[in-house]
This record gives C-alpha cells, sequence and structure tokens, in this order.
C-alpha cells in the first residue's frame, strides 16, 4: 500500500482501529455473569461494588486509552457525517430494539445474534483495504450466526442467549468482541510500523 493510500485509509477508519478501547467493556460481557455469585446484602453489598468499580474501571480506560492513541500515534480531526449515516445509524438500533423484543417471545432462532452477525458483516465488508481484517470479521460475524441457532436446539431460549446476566451466548459474544478490538490494535500498529511502497495484507 503505498503512502497516499495508507495515510487516506488511517484518517478515515482511524478511530475504529483503535481497539482497545473498548476492550473492558466486552470484558464485562465475560465477567458479568458470575457477578451473581458474590454476596448481595448488608453491611457489604460486594456485587454492587464490584459493577459500579468495573464501570469506573471502563471509563478511565477508555480516557486512558484515548490519550495513549493521541500521544503514540497523532489525533485525526474527522470530517462531520452526512445526514443519512445518522439516519442509518437510528434504523439500526431501531432494529436491534425490534429484535429484542422479538426474542422475549423465545422464537427458535435469537434475532439479536442475527443482528450482531449483519453488523460484524457489515464491518467486514466497510474496511475494504485490510484483508485481514475483512477476514476474521467475517469468521465473527459467521461465528454469531451460528450463535443464532443455538436455541433451535432446545439446550437455552432465545431470551437468555445474550442476557447479561446468564453465562451463555453474552460470554462468547464478549470473548469475540474483545479478540476483534486486539487484532484492529495490532492492525493500527502494523499499517503506522509499514514502510511507504509496501503491498497491504
Amino acid at each position: 500500500m503505498d503512502n497516499p493510500y495508507r495515510l487516506r485509509f488511517l484518517t478515515k477508519h482511524y478511530f475504529s482501529l483503535q481497539g482497545l478501547r473498548f476492550t473492558p467493556v466486552w470484558l464485562i460481557l465475560v465477567l458479568r455473569p458470575w457477578g451473581d455469585v458474590l454476596p448481595n446484602h448488608r453491611p457489604t453489598y460486594v456485587r454492587d461494588y464490584v459493577t459500579m468499580t468495573m464501570f469506573l474501571f471502563c471509563g478511565v480506560w477508555i480516557w486512558l486509552a484515548g490519550r495513549h492513541y493521541r500521544r503514540r500515534y497523532g489525533r485525526v480531526v474527522s470530517k462531520p457525517q452526512p445526514w443519512w449515516c445518522w439516519l442509518f445509524v437510528m434504523c439500526a438500533l431501531a432494529v436491534y430494539f425490534a429484535c429484542s423484543l422479538a426474542d422475549e417471545k423465545n422464537p427458535p432462532v435469537s434475532f439479536v445474534a442475527v443482528w450482531w452477525s449483519c453488523w460484524l458483516s457489515a464491518q467486514a465488508l466497510y474496511f475494504v483495504g485490510i484483508g485481514a481484517r475483512r477476514f476474521y470479521y467475517g469468521i465473527a460475524a459467521v461465528c454469531m450466526l451460528a450463535l443464532a441457532l443455538l436455541p433451535s436446539t432446545g439446550r437455552i431460549t432465545a431470551s437468555r442467549l445474550l442476557s447479561a446476566y446468564h453465562p451463555s451466548g453474552a460470554v462468547l459474544l464478549g470473548l469475540i468482541m474483545t479478540t476483534l478490538g486486539v487484532l484492529d490494535h495490532f492492525q493500527l500498529v502494523r499499517m503506522f510500523a509499514q514502510p511507504a511502497g509496501t503491498a497491504n495484507a
């Protein structure tokens, strides 16, 4: 990838490749189901204190990670997003909530998991400049699609599949998103370390 193309690509996708920013948020999905084993009664309320600490840690981490990226790689001021982009985001959120309501009726397929699979697929198709990123996001989309079919086996209901209070699909989702964040970070590091004139993976 030549230097001008790399500069344009990094300018456009710089924030998305900062994978370590939201890693703790996804780790909460992994750890949250086991928080129920902690005592939550007088005088300790350990569970509540642990939950508050995790969210506080996430906030501090996001701030420190952003500061690290700015100091290490610089700052990018993005152009304002067009109106249709925000309309698309609002429609996607509306579809997500509709999928959540549909899952409450325990269909044979988890529509929320299908939504995540579609979102990951869109990420894979959007980043045409990084072949490796398209590959591992595509793998993640397939995993979520397979997870969406799990309620059809009768082992778990769709309403509990991605519940943060049940050690099931939410743990897998958290692990997938954490792994994707780490891989995105290494893609950013690799692109900054890549000499001009070399081919992109």
